[in-house]
């Protein structure tokens, strides 16, 4: 009867090691992607449209933190700065040498003309800048979904394995062991 106790404590143990490494390899997973990802971020969607609207359709090519932050009449509500969230996003917006001041990258490849700002572009130049946005946000989204399944399907494997590999080692060694046999029926006892 020890014999089935220590095999079930065994179990157990191992149960309990496989589900915390797995428990912890999620964790360290979910925090490295969120670390990379940076759409998924709560609200930055929304700043990164707003960010290229006054980028792209006001008459300053490059702006400060101050002249966002009067343009859009408020902060971003995905980081401390427009600045971060601009820098988070270098496939939109460029710095201006020292980083103080952000420009839109479409908006900088346009001609310049001594002593004015570039033209602004078009609205559905704008429209489609907010359409990549939307797609990259999409795409982002899929891709973190994708592999969220596999952990449980992993977990579950694994446990399964270590019950089979558990039951193995106790059959295998329980025919070894002395077994305990119980003379009576369960309920009738001398009295």
């Amino acid at each position: 009867m020890t014999h089935l106790f220590s095999g079930v404590s065994n179990l157990f143990t191992v149960l309990f090691f496989l589900g915390w490494v797995g428990f912890s390899g999620l964790t360290v997973y979910l925090f490295i992607t969120h670390r990379r990802k940076r759409y998924s971020k709560s609200n930055r969607l929304v700043d990164v449209i707003r960010l290229i609207s006054a980028m792209g359709l006001q008459s300053n090519d490059f702006k400060t933190e101050n002249s966002i932050i009067e343009a859009l009449r408020g902060k971003p509500l995905s980081s401390k700065t427009w600045h971060k969230v601009a820098e988070e996003h270098p496939e939109f917006f460029r710095p201006n040498g020292g980083e103080t001041h952000y420009a839109l990258l479409q908006r900088s490849y346009l001609p310049v003309t001594p002593g004015k700002p570039r033209d602004t572009l078009s609205l559905n130049e704008v429209q489609d800048l907010f359409e990549l946005a939307g797609t990259f946000h999409e795409k982002e989204v899929q891709q973190s979904q994708r592999y969220i399944l596999w952990f449980p399907l992993i977990a579950a494997a694994v446990a399964a394995g270590a019950l089979l590999l558990n039951t193995y080692i106790n059959n295998t060694l329980g025919k070894n062991q002395p077994t305990t046999t119980i003379s009576q029926p369960i309920g009738k006892q001398d009295k």
